[in-house]
Order: structure tokens, then sequence, then C-alpha cells
């Protein structure tokens, strides 16, 4: 149909796949939000904790969790050990399958390890302004010979998380 005589339906065929490519592009990301922090804890040694959190929204619900901790010890002012432990529910490998829960303004995930049979939960309650996110409940809380806080708070608009400790 869109032969020499008619140009213009050639010109709108390609309008018309240019803006359904980026109708199919924009809109799910239009839709998603991320909100991510990052908190720095020193030690007198010179060692340091550095944790980042990252959670993926669509519609106001949670569908993704991205934490790293790295943990740096020093002795004397020089480096000694260097331990991380993370969760990243978006990148999960055949070993592991996930179950997500949501009731009321809590959604919690588990992680079920195919090898050990073990379970590990993280339990994300709404705030006012954010989420806290809870590791109370995560089977195996040390990955190598870090440990992961027992919560992080996380707030729209802050870049710091708020950490409490195990």
């Amino acid at each position: 149909m869109a032969d020499d005589r008619f140009p213009i339906l050639r010109d709108v065929s390609v309008w018309v796949f240019w803006l359904g490519l980026l109708f199919l592009t924009w809109v799910p990301s239009a839709l998603s939000e991320e909100i991510s922090c990052e908190a720095e804890i020193k030690f007198q040694d010179g060692g340091k904790h550095l944790i980042d959190l990252k959670l993926i929204l669509e519609k106001n619900l949670i569908v993704g969790l991205v934490f790293h901790k790295i943990e740096s010890f020093t002795a004397k002012g020089n480096p000694m050990a260097l331990w991380t432990c993370s969760v990243d529910t978006t990148n999960l490998d055949e070993d592991h399958r996930i179950k997500w829960s949501r009731k009321g303004n809590r959604t919690t995930f588990e992680i079920f390890e195919k090898d050990t049979g073990d379970t590990s939960a993280v339990r994300i309650d709404k705030t006012g302004k954010g989420y806290k996110v809870s590791f109370v409940e995560m089977s195996h809380y040390y990955s190598g010979m870090t440990q992961y806080p027992a919560s992080v708070l996380i707030e729209k608009g802050i870049k710091e998380c708020a950490v409490t400790p195990r």
C-alpha cells in the first residue's frame, strides 16, 4: 500500500514503529521507581563498614531489593581483611528460589537455598517517608566473617541510610 504514489503512508508507518518502541520502553520505566541509600561507619582503627541499599518499586509495591555490605579491618593502620555480604533479589541463581508476600505495609521475601534447604527472610516495613529493611530473620546472617545489620532505614530523597547494627 505504501508505494511511491502515497509517500505519507511510508512515513506514517515509520513514525508508528518508533512511537510504539518508545511506548514499550518508556512506560514500564515510568511505572517503576528506585530508592537507594549508602552509609559509611568508621572505626577508630581505620576500618569501616560500607553499606549500599536499593529498593525497586512498581506501582508503590516493592519488587526488588539489592543490598551490599563491605567490611574492611585494619591493624595499626594497615589493611588486614576485607569481607562482604549481599542480597540481590533481582539476580538469583538456579540454586536459590524467592517467595514474596505482602500484608498491609509489610513486604517479606524468603530465599530458599536448594543445596542446604535453608531459608532466609528479609522483612520490609513501610514507614512515614520510606522503608525499614530488617535482616533479623536471615538464617545466614553471617556471610564469610561479616554479618548483616539488624535493620536499615531508607527514606525517599535522603541519600544516607540509618543503620542499626546487631
